[in-house]
């Protein structure tokens, strides 16, 4: 049996989560740049996500409030992309964050990568 090639490709691709940094007020020309943005790469996201509040860092010894202003994550997306090259492509002019990091996402039933 014989997968068409965008079985193929679908079956191929790897998860990645976008957490996007910075905050600016979600202005009207800022929202309408950033549904323009998402239409072009609708198919590309599973989860179009959406944005942080204030949060707290926790750790064993104690917690560190995070506000807005200290440049936190303040929300996510979920893509689906072949490799990681190609989801950063994705992110080409993206008009709401000064800055995106960008993570494969891994099963955590006992492999240590996706494809072992």
């Amino acid at each position: 049996m014989t997968l068409s090639l965008g079985v193929a490709e679908m079956l191929a691709m790897k998860t990645f989560v976008l957490l996007y940094h910075g905050y600016a007020p979600p202005l009207p020309g800022r929202q309408a740049g950033w549904s323009v943005w998402l239409q072009r790469r609708a198919a590309s996201f599973d989860d179009v996500g959406a944005a942080f509040g204030p949060g707290r860092i926790v750790t064993n010894e104690r917690t560190f409030e995070l506000s807005l202003t200290s440049n936190p994550a303040s929300g996510y997306s979920i893509v689906e992309a072949e490799h990681l090259d190609a989801a950063e492509q994705l992110l080409e002019g993206c008009p709401i964050a000064d800055s995106v990091s960008l993570y494969e996402v891994w099963p955590i039933d006992g492999r240590t990568t996706p494809n072992h």
